[in-house]
This record gives C-alpha cells, structure tokens and sequence, in this order.
C-alpha cells in the first residue's frame, strides 16, 4: 500500500488575495448606450440587471501632487480576467474610492 498526499494545485500556491472585493450592479438597457440620457425610476426598472463581483488588486498610496489618498496598481478582475479596460471609468473611479474609504 502507497501513502497518499495530496498537494495544493501550483496556482493556489502562488495566487495573491485581493485587496477588497466589490459587487456592481450593472443596467442594460438600449437608452442606456450613450450615456446621454438622464436615469429616470422607470427605465431603471426596464432595464435587464446583473451583478458582477470584482476582486480588487493594488495598493493604497498617497498622490504626490495632491497629498490625497489614491490606488496605485489598480487591476480589477472577475474570474481571475483582467476588467479595468472594458469597465467606464466612472465605475473605476467609484471602486478605487470606495476601496479608499471615500464615500
């Protein structure tokens, strides 16, 4: 009889823990797309909703031009993907102060 071991996969290993972790709720709807048009309660409730979990990696610093409290780094993921550049960046905005402690 053989003894049996069982190892962490090499991923678990070396995978780092998110800084925070957010949920956004996302609106679709096609009067949504341009962004023009003012949010009223009943588009709002027309519009098809999803949540997505971001995992929020990076570090807190401090601006050297303002002496204000910024991420440095910011990278926000779902699904160990790569989301910043396909996310508005009203929402990167709203996650990094968030996660700042600022709102």
């Amino acid at each position: 009889m053989h003894a049996q071991t069982t190892l962490p996969a090499r991923a678990a290993l070396f995978r780092r823990q998110p800084l925070d972790q957010v949920e956004v709720l996302l609106l679709f709807h096609p009067r949504l797309q341009d962004g023009a048009c003012k949010l009223d309660p009943g588009l709002c409730a027309a519009a098809s909703r999803g949540w997505l979990t971001l995992d929020v990696y990076g570090r807190r610093g401090i601006s050297e031009i303002t002496g204000r409290p910024i991420m440095e780094n910011l990278r926000l993921e779902a699904g160990g993907e790569d989301l910043e550049p396909l996310l508005p960046d009203g929402i990167v905005n709203d996650v990094a102060d968030y996660v700042l402690g600022e709102v």
